[in-house]
């Protein structure tokens, strides 16, 4: 009979503690997450298990248009549509707190003095909400993007919400077109951005070394943020943090800022707990990059500079004329170069000292002879089959038939793969007319 009792008894306890864990769930799966596992305590969800404790967050794991990404530059697609960015604040200087969240260096700003983005992908205006920051324990990591598989040693994010559509960030994160993100990659060099040597100086960074600790900073130039360059990366994507909403466009400028070794060194010393418990570095907050799943990542810098030679010496352009469409095809016959990513540019931008000048054609990719995508300067082309009626999805096949040539990007022209591959296709050896333009070309670096 008292065992009977006591398992009763049991019963009775886990169906309270149980509902007990119910009613107090929300509350504790909103800020049940973390970066890094934490070395002492109770468990704590990292990035690969963010999606699988709490249900609000399944995107986290089952979504298919997730942040961070890795940015492969010979990829890129040149949307000759994307204006440069319109940062309006009015001409008025911005106060706002920086507070230390257990998590990121987060500066919010006021509501006196309001900051408005526009132009590049967006089609409405967007509110300036909060600037995080993230780090890494060392110089090689802590950004979140990835460029051509390498990482920076910190990422600027400035977090902005459709006030247009939306009345507040939380309501604009849930819905469509509800948040843009500019990401600023951050190196490490002697000398240091202006805005965020406001923020990280010894006097200002020393007064929110712990979790919670907050500091309010006044006199704040937004526009001392953004590097020299009106050059950047779009792509659609996700916030970074539970519950990893798909509402997000990104925005990557092709320049970093910089900071100072002693800046990154106070950067690392912040606390992720709060002064009673055991110090554990912010460092590191950063999430692991996701798949891109197709996604086409755009551009507004220009690879084909009018007269200048493909980036490769040994490139070759063959032009025909297509009477039948009017549309002039240029084959690409060598594959594209890209910047390392410790350069002062993220990617080629032609519009800067290092980059490398590509001509005519050199962002021109054959993919299927029979099916040749074309972007030319009058708009999207599909010779040989039909252009959808979505330019976006034209965009995502392009991305994703990046490699997959049927004739091999440096094949002589005059190979038999090629000839073969223009049997197949019915296409015909340039003729003597076409061959005379061709060289007409390359002499005055006008297409004919």
């Amino acid at each position: 009979m008292e065992i009977v009792w006591e398992v009763l008894f049991l019963l009775q306890a886990n169906f309270i503690v149980c509902i007990s864990a119910q009613q107090n769930s929300p509350k504790i799966h909103e800020g049940w997450w973390a970066y890094k596992e934490v070395v002492q305590g109770s468990f704590v969800p990292v990035p690969s298990f963010w999606g699988l404790v709490n249900s609000a967050w399944n995107l986290c794991s089952v979504g298919k248009r997730q942040s961070p990404v890795n940015i492969e530059t010979s990829h890129m697609i040149f949307d000759p549509f994307l204006t440069p960015l319109r940062i309006n604040t009015g001409g008025r200087k911005v106060s706002g707190t920086m507070y230390n969240t257990g998590r990121h260096v987060s500066l919010r700003l006021d509501k006196e003095h309001l900051v408005n983005i526009s132009g590049g992908p967006m089609t409405y205006s967007h509110r300036l909400e909060e600037i995080r920051l993230h780090f890494g324990s060392e110089d090689s990591q802590g950004s979140e993007h990835l460029l051509n598989g390498q990482a920076f040693s910190g990422e600027v994010q400035l977090i902005h919400y459709n006030h247009e559509l939306y009345t507040n960030v939380t309501e604009a994160a849930k819905s469509p077109n509800g948040l843009v993100v500019v990401s600023i990659f951050m190196k490490v060099s002697e000398s240091s951005n202006p805005f965020l040597n406001r923020m990280l100086n010894r006097d200002t960074i020393t007064r929110i070394t712990y979790k919670n600790d907050a500091y309010l900073l006044q006199g704040l130039n937004i526009e001392e943020l953004y590097p020299e360059t009106s050059s950047f990366i779009t792509y659609d994507g996700s916030m970074t943090i539970p519950p990893c909403y798909e509402t997000a466009s990104w925005i990557i400028m092709n320049k970093p800022v910089y900071i100072t070794r002693m800046q990154m060194h106070s950067l690392r010393l912040l606390s992720q707990n709060q002064p009673s418990q055991i110090f554990l570095s912010m460092s590191d907050n950063f999430r692991p990059v996701q798949p891109l799943n197709n996604r086409c990542i755009r551009t507004n810098i220009n690879f084909s500079l009018q007269g200048k030679d493909c980036p490769n010496n040994r490139a070759q352009k063959l032009q025909y004329r297509d009477y039948e469409r009017d549309c002039l095809l240029v084959i690409k016959h060598s594959t594209g170069t890209s910047q390392p990513a410790g350069n002062a540019n993220l990617a080629a931008a032609p519009d800067e000292p290092s980059a490398p000048r590509a001509g005519p054609g050199c962002h021109a990719m054959i993919t299927d002879i029979k099916k040749v995508m074309l972007f030319c300067e009058r708009g999207l082309s599909l010779l040989h089959g039909k252009l959808p009626a979505d330019p976006f999805d034209w965009h995502s096949g392009l991305a994703l038939s990046l490699g997959t040539s049927s004739i091999s990007q440096g094949a002589p022209l005059h190979s038999p793969e090629a000839t073969q591959a223009r049997k197949r296709s019915g296409l015909q050896q340039p003729g003597r007319r076409a061959r005379r333009n061709a060289a007409k070309s390359r002499r005055t670096g006008v297409l004919l």
